[in-house]
């Protein structure tokens, strides 16, 4: 008696035709790239946020301050011995390269990931595949978008439409990804293609969606730059641009060691740094961009008159200090390049506490800057030394977008 037997889909199923781990990973590389660019244009058509520097911003806001340490003195040492230029440029570049490969590394494991777990699958069908792909981008996306909300202070469009934005690319993204997985599993492999003029395998599908994506990636990396040719440190200073160096009436005669019988040996940094020279480090990829006609600074606390002082304010109603005040960055190694020397312009601390009527219980002061840091001082040494100002101006121009008034 013949017998036939049933078998379930579940068991007679083909997996041997369903692309692998590398291929996933490479459609990732191909998408998240022509993302990225996507996000970058955003950025700088609408002001959009600008995701990976978002993210970066995020973790270096959370890790442990050990580790961030680790980090930064990894990165100078790394700078000095390969001589890679001036430390704080050189800096904010690496800090911009490892943003961009977060996201790269982070899509190429996630659409890797989707490749390994749809080839896992039982399913007989790809009816559910997009949806998946937009699981997958939801699952990226939201915890993005959350951390772009709760972080970015340069973007300038309304939140709501930015939290959107950002759902909307990593929806496209995973659901490209589903789309390229359905179109990988159904092509044969090249060792299996009929003698066919209009057969496609799998390696002519990949070299069209990696010229689909590139051309993407390149079109909007370019728009991005040339709308953003240096980021916002090519926007406008505060009031005005920085006059020349030769027209800020700096006498060199007036510098505190001007008469000193020890000179600078050939070659030494000079004692003065023109503000083109000055040394920048900002603890955000990208610094605020603060608008003068709205800006304030709220004094509040343990204090009998509360103020909301502008830069006006600050110009017009209090006496200047004029300091020739020499910085250096924390991470400075000796005979480093983050050290400058200019002079500041501002107004005393003193002046500014005893107008607002300082308690006796007040202790310390704490200060907040447009981009989330935060100093405290005591109020001891303030009281001690007149010389701790507000500064708002150096070498009597206004700050530069991004140098946070100290």
């Amino acid at each position: 008696m013949a017998t036939t037997s049933t078998h379930s889909p579940l068991l007679t199923r083909d997996t041997s035709n369903k692309p692998h781990l590398l291929i996933g990973a490479l459609v990732g590389l191909m998408l998240t790239a022509a993302a990225t660019a996507v996000f970058l244009l955003g950025d700088a058509f609408l002001g959009l946020p600008f995701v990976p520097f978002d993210v970066l911003d995020w973790i270096a806001r959370n890790l442990p301050g050990a580790l961030i340490t680790f980090g930064i003195d990894t990165m100078v040492t790394i700078i000095t011995t390969f001589q890679l230029g001036e430390t704080s440029s050189a800096a904010k570049t690496a800090e911009h390269i490892i943003a961009i490969s977060g996201l790269l590394l982070t899509g190429i494991a996630a659409v890797a990931g989707f490749f390994f777990f749809r080839n896992r699958s039982h399913e007989d069908t790809n009816s559910r595949s997009l949806f998946a792909g937009v699981l997958l981008g939801l699952a990226l996306g939201v915890p993005v978008a959350i951390i772009s909300y709760t972080t970015n202070f340069t973007a300038i469009a309304a939140p709501l439409i930015s939290v959107v934005w950002i759902l909307a690319v990593f929806m496209a993204w995973g659901v490209t990804a589903a789309w390229a997985y359905q179109q990988l599993e159904a092509l044969p492999h090249k060792n299996n293609v009929e003698a066919s003029a209009e057969a496609i395998d799998r390696r002519a599908f990949l070299i069209k969606l990696g010229g689909a994506t590139a051309t993407i990636t390149v079109v909007g990396a370019g728009l991005g730059a040339f709308l953003r040719p240096g980021g916002p440190e090519t926007s406008e200073p505060l009031a005005a641009t920085v006059p020349d160096e030769d027209l800020l009436g700096i006498n060199p005669q007036d510098l505190p060691n001007a008469g000193d019988p020890v000179q600078p040996v050939p070659g030494t940094r000079p004692e003065y740094t023109p503000v083109t020279d000055h040394y920048r480090i900002d603890i955000s990829a990208r610094p605020p961009v603060i608008d003068e006609a709205t800006w304030i600074l709220p004094i509040s606390g343990l204090i009998d008159t509360p103020l909301e002082l502008t830069l006006a304010d600050l110009r017009d109603n209090y006496e200047p200090m004029h300091q020739f005040i020499t910085l250096a960055c924390i991470s400075n190694r000796i005979g480093g390049d983050l050290t400058s020397t200019t002079m500041w312009t501002g107004v005393s601390l003193q002046t500014i506490l005893a107008e607002a009527g300082l308690q006796d219980s007040a202790q310390y002061l704490r200060i907040f800057s447009a981009d989330g840091f935060d100093e405290t001082l005591s109020i001891d040494m303030i009281n001690r030394d007149e010389r701790i100002m507000l500064a708002y101006a150096w070498d009597e121009a206004p700050l530069l977008l991004g140098y946070n008034a100290t």
